[in-house]
């Protein structure tokens, strides 16, 4: 890679495209890296996929790579579902539609006052949408969690129902932009349920829907990954859980995927290391990416770099273990920033750019920045 940037001279725009277009793909092995573990299976389920990833010694065995769709966006699309199979639906109504709110009772209709748009300054829908995904969002930090015992539709060890359970325990009260309040109780566990069964999927009512099909579900995937690697390895595997990505960090995650394991592979020692801070779970293939570029070993790595395409050590001047933290801080910058400079979320009004898509934007800042890398490196290559 180092050696490509040292070449990029005369088409920075394009290496810096591949170069995009390489550290999008999923990074697995530096998500072992970042809980200091050689061997481990990587559990990551981020905004569009789930991925099970069985690592040994630092080597990725691709024969183990499964994945899913099942990712946040899916859980988005069952909130949607779940909030258009209540009684009465639940429309969604972003912030800046909403011009003042009236208090109301739990469950009775919202009395909001919309905001008017002059002719012209009406948003349009991807604008909304994007408003809409911070709404769901927010909704899943805060009320979604997974039931941690079991199946949600399945019994206890006393023969109990799970689902006579979960409607036992306490609700959770939220309370919508428009002022539209209600208290969610055994609801809450259907959104992300049929990410660990997929027959509790709740009907799609997105005109784009993501259908979940039989072997995508998690178990299945960790059952599907760990039969294509080494009979040997898989208690090694099994002791070295690493669980990471934004998703992962619903409320009682872990400990449902423990009970699962368990349930798969009885007799087994099962250890999971799931990092309790945020930015660790969400980043971690970015924290091991800049682990590994500051090994002394990874020198090696630029040699056989150097050797592969003709090129002398010399041409390598840029400190190269800087460059996943130049990355991860781009990407950084790209999630902070989640509205353009035209947006003005009182009025609604966005001007004639593309850029509030936080996938175009990340692109855009990671062209500026790679570009601005290159430009540097050419230079002290003259």
């Amino acid at each position: 890679m180092s050696c490509i940037l040292a070449c990029s001279k005369r088409c920075p725009r394009r290496v810096s495209t591949s170069l995009c277009t390489s550290f999008t793909q999923p990074t697995l092995t530096t998500n072992s890296f970042s809980a200091g573990k050689p061997s481990a299976l990587v559990i990551d389920i981020g905004a569009s996929s789930l991925s099970v990833t069985p690592i040994h010694d630092g080597l990725l065995l691709k024969k183990g790579v499964v994945r899913s769709p099942l990712g946040g966006n899916y859980i988005s699309s069952q909130v949607r579902a779940l909030f258009s199979s209540s009684n009465p639906s639940i429309p969604l109504n972003p912030h800046y539609l909403i011009a003042s709110k009236t208090p109301v009772d739990a469950g009775t209709p919202a009395q909001p006052t919309f905001r008017t748009f002059a002719p012209g300054t009406e948003h349009d829908a991807t604008f909304r949408a994007l408003q809409e995904e911070r709404l769901l969002t927010e909704f899943k930090e805060t009320i979604v969690q997974v039931w941690p015992h079991g199946k949600l539709n399945g019994h206890d060890s006393t023969g109990r129902s799970n689902l006579e359970t979960a409607k036992s325990t306490p609700a959770r009260t939220f309370e919508f932009p428009d002022g539209y309040n209600q208290p969610f109780g055994y609801e809450r566990y259907r959104a992300a349920e049929s990410v660990f069964d997929i027959k509790a999927a709740l009907p799609a009512t997105t005109s784009d829907p993501i259908t979940p099909q039989a072997g995508q579900s998690l178990p299945e995937l960790i059952k599907s990954s760990l039969s294509n690697v080494d009979v040997d390895i898989r208690p090694l595997l099994l002791s070295s859980v690493v669980v990471c990505g934004a998703s992962s960090l619903l409320h009682g995650f872990t400990e449902r995927l423990s009970q699962e394991l368990q349930v798969l592979y009885p007799g087994m020692r099962i250890r999971i290391s799931a990092p309790g801070n945020v930015y660790e779970r969400r980043f971690a293939s970015w924290i091991g990416g800049s682990i590994l570029a500051s090994l002394g070993t990874f020198h090696q790595v630029l040699l056989w770099f150097s050797s592969l395409f003709g090129l002398r050590c010399s041409c390598i001047p840029f400190p190269l273990p800087f460059l996943p933290l130049i990355l991860f801080f781009s990407r950084e910058a790209s999630l902070m920033k989640r509205n353009p400079a035209d947006v003005d979320l009182e009025k609604g009004v966005r001007g004639k750019w593309a850029g509030h898509c936080r996938e175009t934007m990340q692109m855009n800042i990671f062209h500026q920045v790679s570009e601005k890398c290159i430009s540097a490196m050419s230079q002290r290559i003259e």
